[in-house]
């Protein structure tokens, strides 16, 4: 039986150099910065090449349900080709400094 886990890190740190070898940007956030604009669909899949993020729901209370951390060698958010209005809901705020490689979902997709 799977544990459950909400640590995501090094999963796929064995792709690093095929994603550094696509077209991508290379992005820093600093602790504190969104990942993506609160509301703001995902448009894009980011490697994590170092630092850490928080994913989490904001009640109205102003509570954090939190859902899960990343860490180097993730992809988050995963990739899909549909449009999720749950995810507009949804936040990501950097723990420290993050580096990624950010890539735009056409972009991913040519990958695979």
């Amino acid at each position: 039986m799977l544990k459950p886990r909400y640590y995501f890190a090094d999963d796929f740190r064995i792709f690093y150099e095929y994603f550094l070898s696509q077209p991508h940007t290379e992005r820093t956030f600093h602790k504190g910065d969104y990942l993506w604009n609160p509301g703001q669909p995902y448009d894009r899949v980011q490697y994590y090449v170092s630092g850490a993020s928080v994913h989490f729901s904001e009640h109205e209370s102003g509570r954090r349900k939190i859902i899960s951390f990343h860490g180097p060698g993730t992809l988050f958010p995963g990739y899909h080709t549909n449009d999720f209005r749950i995810e507009q809901s949804l936040t990501t705020v950097a723990l420290s400094e993050i580096k990624v490689l950010e890539f735009t979902v056409p972009q991913f997709k040519a990958m695979f």
